[in-house]
């Protein structure tokens, strides 16, 4: 297991605003219920919404690990949430829960208030579907146990960054698809198609050819009709002009990139084979 220290960064062209001046922000626990939202800057979150749904998944697995204090301000009315209305809600909806810590900054005015609300939706940078697998992984989460199962079986790697050179056969960023295939269609199906990808030299194997790949072998329109055999024998056979092909037919025929490669892999997979002497 390797662990780093947090280290401070600093630049020599900005200058940082004077913090002595500001007030620290205080941590307290208050009832979640007696909270307030401003309808002027924040959205009304609906049961049916999809927000509704997160909430409903909150509730339900409630765990404290898990939580992040909401960011609050005084107001003559009470504390108004800046940031954080959907834990808020949560732990409000939550029957056994009656107090929740926020921290309660100083921001006197609704303008104040707003531009603090976009910044903390704005100057973040959002978890992508690999750290979370990674993180899923670290935790023995059995899905993502399967996936690396698969995965190191066809012979399919998984980046956690795109590597700052050229992708080697077989490397791939595509975590949500592979997902989607582990969870579809198990692991044995899912090996058929990551290894069909694998044995076709992708480099990377990227979203449009795994999504190619599964269109030729479980849809009804082609099941059947083609073998992994063909599928890589034609991946090959075609090489660069893949890509350029694909592009053309999809632009032609105003459809997804992946359906288009599909078609012509299909089309190539059609064409007479000379048979070696």
């Amino acid at each position: 297991m390797t662990k780093r220290q947090i280290q401070p960064l600093s630049w020599a062209d900005i200058k940082p605003p004077d913090i002595s001046i500001q007030r620290i922000p205080e941590m307290r626990m208050v009832n979640p219920r007696t909270l307030l939202v401003d309808e002027t800057y924040q959205r009304d979150i609906a049961l049916r919404s999809r927000s509704g749904k997160l909430l409903r998944r909150i509730v339900a697995g409630w765990d404290w690990t898990r939580f992040k204090p909401p960011i609050c301000a005084e107001t003559p009315d009470g504390l108004e949430v800046i940031d954080g209305q959907h834990t808020a809600t949560a732990a409000a909806s939550h029957p056994e829960i009656v107090a929740i810590p926020v921290m309660v900054v100083h921001s006197p005015s609704v303008a104040q208030r707003a531009d603090a609300f976009v910044g903390h939706n704005r100057d973040r940078i959002n978890v992508t579907g690999m750290q979370v697998y990674y993180a899923m992984l670290a935790a023995l989460d059995p899905h993502a146990l399967a996936i690396q199962r698969v995965c190191k079986l066809a012979g399919i790697k998984l980046l956690k960054v795109p590597p700052g050179r050229p992708f080697l056969p077989g490397e791939t960023q595509a975590i949500k698809t592979i997902s989607g295939f582990v969870n579809q269609y198990g692991e044995d199906g899912a090996y058929i198609m990551l290894k069909a990808a694998a044995d076709s030299n992708l480099a990377p194997v990227s979203v449009v050819e795994l999504k190619a790949i599964e269109m030729l072998t479980h849809t009804k329109e082609y099941k059947g009709k083609v073998t992994i055999a063909q599928i890589t024998e034609a991946f090959n056979a075609l090489g660069l002009d893949a890509a350029k092909e694909t592009r053309i037919f999809a632009a032609t025929h105003d459809i997804e990139l992946w359906r288009a490669l599909g078609i012509v892999l299909y089309r190539e997979t059609r064409k007479p084979r000379r048979k070696a002497a």
